[in-house]
């Protein structure tokens, strides 16, 4: 893109501060501070939010349990721990960075235990807050590789672990994650899931015998081929498809999540929708960048207020409609975006469950009307004709349309140990929990339950 022109740099700052406004307005609540008899305390939350959004992500190390014992012990090999303390420990110790100038930060890393439920059985640690975006406030060593191949850590927000911990996953579920690319939340899933994938130290065990089932979808040609390059590097072999095996635990596809007919219904123990969203993160990011830059991010020029609603409209909410046909009932679908806005978080929850009791209210109508149907072209099957003489005979009941089976959406509303709740979800955002500096992820779980009475 060549030098922008000052009618082109002037659009671009307009729609800078229309962006700014549009979600200074969406967190324009007042933050209650002591008052003082000198000084006015009160504070707006955009004040706090925005300088925290732009500064850089904050990230945490998902240790992969699949790198170490029990899954690929050697007779007569030392065992390997692979929580941190274990060979991770060791070589994030033992890097050196004083060759580069560096003062290593590692000594800070944070065991995330303490913000985690109890029973969860991922291991992760916090790596320090990054004040700039340069890659050298802190180093960390490559990845380990065992002797299969297999990384022994991956970095991604903390915040995107939650809406995985909210699926509340099971051994024997069958699950689906519908957006899956890049791979951080399929990771999440199969270690959450580990001590059930492969229960035995025998690597050519037969996946067959394992009922958990994960099916994982982007529709994205390209990020489907990074995504499967994250899961050879992380997840054993013998659980990812092969030209050699069909019946693997995790099956990898490329459906459009927004065709009604991409998943069959009632199908799936648990669904992850990480949907596709604003990530008006990035996109603040790369004005904050640009500024004096020559070039203008093609994110803004091609945002608009209404551009929430419209993403709301086109792709999430079809999606999660998707999502709630294919769950069984019982089931659990987790909804997640990495967006600030309404629209696109708890508007989206709101509009799926209109739009469910609006199917359930047609669906009944219909069946009512071929009752009806029914009733009136059986009228004289009761009747039959004997010579001139008509013989009654007692009238039978004609074979009632039976009514639809129903559902209806119930949505959590359990706390988590970061974050805060929203009207419908709960929403972690980079100035909660003394700047931490995690996500912004917004995520709702929704259980799918038969309605009384629809049978």
């Amino acid at each position: 893109m060549g030098k922008p022109t000052q009618k082109e740099k002037a659009r671009y700052q307009l729609l800078r501060q229309k962006l700014l406004d549009t979600y200074r307005g969406h967190f324009d609540d007042i933050l209650s501070k002591p008052p003082t008899a000198a000084v006015d305390q009160t504070q707006h939350r955009w004040e706090t939010l925005y300088p925290a959004l732009l500064k850089p992500t904050r990230h945490a190390v998902l240790l992969n349990t699949f790198h170490g014992e029990p899954y690929f012990q050697h007779p007569g090999e030392a065992p390997t721990n692979p929580r941190l303390g274990g060979s991770l420990d060791e070589r994030l110790r033992n890097f050196d960075l004083k060759s580069s100038g560096e003062v290593s930060p590692l000594e800070l890393l944070e065991d995330a235990g303490r913000w985690l439920p109890p029973s969860c059985p991922l291991q992760l640690y916090h790596l320090p807050q990054q004040q700039t975006d340069s890659s050298k406030e802190y180093l960390l060593p490559p990845p380990l590789k065992n002797l299969h191949g297999l990384k022994n850590y991956y970095c991604l927000d903390f915040a995107s672990v939650f809406p995985v911990l909210a699926l509340d996953v099971h051994p024997g579920h069958t699950i689906l994650d519908m957006t899956a690319a890049p791979g951080g939340k399929t990771l999440s899933l199969l270690n959450h899931l580990r001590s059930s994938l492969v229960p035995t130290t025998d690597t050519t065990a037969s996946a067959s015998t394992i009922k958990t089932r994960l099916h994982v979808n982007e529709i994205d040609f390209q990020r489907r081929k990074r995504l499967r390059v994250v899961l050879d590097e992380y997840v054993p072999a013998n659980l990812l498809p092969s030209t050699s095996s069909t019946n693997s635990i995790v099956q990898i596809t490329g459906k459009d999540a927004t065709e009604a007919s991409s998943f069959r219904a009632e199908t799936y123990d648990r669904i992850l929708l990480d949907a596709p969203c604003s990530s008006e993160r990035h996109v603040l990011h790369q004005l904050h960048k640009q500024e004096s830059a020559s070039n203008l991010h093609k994110d803004l020029l091609n945002w608009s207020p209404s551009s929430s609603e419209k993403i709301a409209k086109s792709l999430q909410l079809k999606m999660l409609t998707n999502a709630v046909q294919a769950l069984k009932f019982g089931g659990t679908v987790v909804y997640s975006t990495c967006s600030l806005s309404p629209h696109e978080n708890d508007d989206v929850i709101e509009n799926v469950v209109r739009l469910v009791d609006k199917q359930n209210r047609k669906r009944t109508k219909d069946a009512l009307r071929r009752r009806e149907a029914d009733r009136e072209s059986g009228d004289d099957s009761n009747i039959e004709k004997d010579g001139a003489e008509d013989v009654p005979h007692p009238p039978t009941k004609p074979a009632q349309t039976p009514l639809p089976e129903l559902w209806t959406l119930e949505i959590d509303h359990a706390s988590w140990s970061i974050g805060e709740p929203t009207k419908h979800g709960w929403m972690i955002l980079p100035d909660q929990q003394d700047n931490a500096g995690w996500g912004p992820i917004y995520f709702c779980k929704i259980t799918k339950k038969r309605k009384k009475g629809s049978r």
